[in-house]
């Protein structure tokens, strides 16, 4: 069975997948977080501080998040995934293409400098935020997701009964033709109304 969302799908892997190719994956792995965190301070400045701020559950991670993993993949160019080949097989020839990393880091640094109170930051800093250890989100366990989303489900379970406890009194027949029977006599009343306006509430 598969975990699908529109053009997102789940996919689960062994966890010792990822040990057979470490070495050459860390550049990549930097690079698609520095295009991230890139997306991220734009969409601060767009004036989406809410996104970060406000409340975390409101964020769409489907538009923001998934996305832009996905575009910083489709941004990772073809040189740079040969050159990190070379650590697993170092007798392949490979012509050396540009490593624009350090471009990426530049880039960055000119976002980051247009927030407020970060005028004078520099490339250092935008180093150190990025090779960080913290990984940017709350580790949860099994049961901290089962927790999570069980007062979701009720939550809407609750909204839903008070939704059916204020539902308005149907309105009848009788009464919709009082209503406009009043308004088509406050109109007629009416000295500003013109003889249009009188025809109109007739029809």
């Amino acid at each position: 069975m598969e975990l699908t969302c529109d053009e997102i799908k789940a996919v689960f892997l062994s966890p010792n997948v990822t040990q057979l190719v470490q070495p050459m994956d860390q550049d990549v792995l930097q690079f698609i977080n520095l295009y991230y965190t890139k997306n991220l301070v734009r969409n601060v400045l767009e004036g989406e501080k809410s996104f970060i701020t406000d409340n975390p559950k409101k964020i769409n991670y489907r538009q923001n998040a998934i996305y832009w993993v996905a575009g910083a993949w489709d941004n990772c160019r073809d040189t740079l995934i040969r050159k990190l080949w070379k650590k697993l097989w170092s007798d392949l020839l490979f012509k050396e293409g540009p490593f624009f990393q350090a471009t990426l880091k530049y880039d960055l640094l000119e976002v980051v400098q247009q927030l407020l109170g970060c005028e004078n930051e520099d490339k250092s800093a935008i180093t150190k935020w990025i090779e960080a250890d913290d990984n940017g989100h709350q580790e949860f366990t099994d049961e901290d997701v089962v927790d999570l989303i069980q007062p979701q489900g009720n939550m809407y379970e609750d909204a839903e009964s008070e939704e059916e406890v204020s539902l308005p009194d149907r309105v009848t027949y009788a009464d919709a033709t009082k209503a406009l029977d009043v308004t088509l006599r406050y109109v007629e009343q009416n000295t500003a109304a013109l003889p249009v306006n009188v025809m109109v509430m007739r029809r």
